[in-house]
């Protein structure tokens, strides 16, 4: 399916983060699992899955370089993990713990399903004749978290998303732009069959040239994400959700935004502008 312009924001973010580049040609991970059951969206839409999003892909990858790479071995490698799922999700005595084991199971069958796309994609866009072992190490976690936060956060140029359910139902999106511009004609252009790639320009603007820091850019990139609710997410939801994901990555200490949101505006200035230009009602 190629999200190319997501993926290529991606690999633009994690390079000015200093971060492996690699991890963008999993960015749309997130896609994959929602591509043939829009019915699920719900699994897919909030951030607050993305830690077990992360943990899947990274058990299913790391198991498909024991199996030698080899798609059918390893989905048979994995039915001990799915059957032990579903006897979790049997054993259940409430919803919330049954939601929790349905979703992992969930988050498993469709990465699976979609495993020879996803490494088809990869292969195609970095070269590389297989996904690299050395990309799910401890040390690449940040990178495919922001890989796949990147993802979600250039999606909301396209679509309303509840990103904070269920602690907020408030949709994140691109309000003021989409008031001013032709709506249906932007979203024509990034289906998958449209050879379209708007950024090159964007991309040498010397918002680019500085480096940041990868967590600092995670806190503000869900800072954004809880400024473009319609109305904003109340700050204290975005600063929960930002304590469990940077708890999640290992770090500890407190980290300040002031470059990254700046960085974050400009690029936010500078895409609506081509947008405009692109899309005039």
């Amino acid at each position: 399916m190629y999200d190319k312009n997501h993926i290529q924001f991606a690999r633009q973010i994690l390079k000015v983060s200093q971060l492996d580049e690699r991890a963008a040609f999993l960015a749309n991970l997130p896609s994959f699992i929602r591509q043939k059951h829009t019915y699920n969206n719900l699994y897919i839409q909030p951030i607050s899955h993305l830690p077990d999003m992360l943990e899947v892909a990274v058990h299913i990858f790391t198991s498909l370089d024991k199996q030698e790479h080899d798609e059918q071995k390893t989905l048979k490698y994995m039915e001990p993990t799915l059957k032990s799922l579903q006897q979790d999700m049997q054993n259940s005595t409430n919803y919330m713990e049954r939601y929790y084991y349905h979703r992992k199971h969930f988050f498993y069958k469709q990465i699976l399903d979609s495993l020879k796309e996803i490494c088809d994609q990869y292969t195609s866009m970095s070269g590389e004749k297989q996904i690299a072992q050395s990309l799910f190490g401890k040390e690449n976690e940040g990178a495919l978290f922001l890989s796949f936060l990147s993802f979600v956060y250039f999606g909301l140029w396209l679509a309303p998303r509840q990103l904070f359910f269920p602690m907020s139902s408030l949709c994140s999106g691109s309000w003021d732009l989409w008031g001013t511009i032709d709506y249906f004609k932007l979203l024509e252009e990034f289906l998958p069959e449209s050879g379209t790639e708007f950024f090159p320009e964007i991309y040498s603007s010397s918002i680019w040239d500085e480096p940041l820091d990868h967590f600092s850019l995670i806190k503000a990139m869900l800072i954004r994400m809880g400024e473009k609710g319609n109305p904003s997410i109340p700050y204290s939801i975005v600063d929960g959700s930002t304590r469990e994901f940077l708890r999640f990555l290992g770090l500890k200490e407190y980290k300040r935004v002031d470059a990254e949101l700046e960085f974050l505006k400009n690029y936010e200035s500078q895409q609506e502008e081509l947008f405009r230009k692109l899309f005039k009602k």
